[in-house]
């Protein structure tokens, strides 16, 4: 039913407007401990369409996308770019959203400390650029490893993922922003002050190998104390197995 970009949008966002803020979409599965736990990306992982949906209109909406080297470097296929069964639609969803005069994909911002960094990755590539967030000894090894003219390099005290939000809302005037970042980065934006404004979350309900599940994900009880739900909660039977969705927004 989910899987049209239509029929998903009139429930995903049909209860308001779509105001700037930074999102954070998240694949997760309930643990032994009963806490939710992200899902690893890894072969056997369980795919969904819908989830791919939720993961592209997120992006679809986001003037910029924040990763981290780490993820880059693990993911070496990873990218800003729409899947191929939904690019029309989500490229006419962002349009919408951003205006005819948006960029075409998001500006990745990559917070890495410079080592292992490649400027041809996929990401970068199919964005035609980013914005590396690092300290002074990571501005130093980009510098000597002479980077392209698309990749500017910000050199900040203390670089952490507030600090990445920072630098995209003050010097490059971010309106919203995607997290694409892992568990343990992107969790710290749950911190006070509280800087994620939306959640999309995709929970996978099947049964699931444990060397399937990541770090923790923020607990239930922050997400219900801190967040309300903007659309109903769907339940999904992909071939992979049964999903729920749900999105949130702050409180």
């Amino acid at each position: 039913m989910l899987h049209d970009l239509e029929s998903f949008r009139a429930w995903f966002f049909a209860s308001e407007s779509m105001p700037t803020g930074v999102l954070r979409p998240a694949a997760v599965a309930p643990g032994p401990d009963d806490a939710w736990h992200i899902l690893r990306i890894v072969e056997a992982t369980p795919k969904s369409a819908t989830d791919m949906l939720v993961l592209g209109s997120s992006r679809a909406r986001a003037d910029a996308v924040i990763t981290t080297g780490k993820i880059l470097r693990e993911e070496p296929d990873v990218t800003v770019a729409f899947p191929d069964h939904a690019r029309a639609d989500l490229e006419a969803f962002r349009r919408d959203v951003l205006g005819e005069n948006a960029r075409p994909l998001p500006l990745p911002f990559v917070l890495t400390s410079g080592r292992g960094f490649d400027p041809g990755h996929r990401m970068i590539r199919d964005a035609g650029g980013a914005v590396v967030v690092t300290n002074d000894d990571g501005a130093r090894r980009l510098g000597a490893q002479g980077l392209p003219d698309t990749i500017t390099v910000v050199a900040v005290d203390e670089p952490d993922i507030r600090e990445a939000v920072r630098v995209a809302r003050e010097q490059f005037e971010v309106g919203t922003i995607s997290i694409d970042a892992g568990p343990t980065a992107a969790n710290a934006l749950h911190d006070d002050p509280l800087l994620v404004d939306e959640v999309f979350l995709a929970v996978y309900e099947g049964s699931l190998a444990p060397d399937l599940l990541g770090p923790p994900f923020v607990s239930r009880r922050h997400l219900a104390r801190r967040f309300v739900p903007a659309s109903a909660r769907a339940a999904v039977d992909e071939p992979s197995g049964p999903w729920t969705f749900q999105r949130f927004v702050h409180a």
